[in-house]
């Protein structure tokens, strides 16, 4: 089952956070939550296999996120 893990505001973050986490064999999947008036998501939830949920709390703590 997937868990939403942390939340941000900008692809860019989400990328950031996709990689990290990638990086540490975790997969990953990034959800649009909300959507801005030009029609681009404007925040975007970061979603784990529920199984990887404390290491990847690790990871993003460590990370300064």
């Amino acid at each position: 089952m997937w868990t939403v893990i942390y939340m941000v505001q900008s692809m860019e973050d989400a990328d950031n956070l996709r990689m990290l986490l990638e990086n540490a064999n975790i997969l990953v999947k990034i959800k649009p939550v909300t959507k801005a008036a030009e029609g681009e998501a404007n925040a975007y939830e970061i979603l784990i296999p529920e199984t990887e949920k404390e290491e990847a709390h690790s990871i993003i703590i460590g990370s300064g996120y």
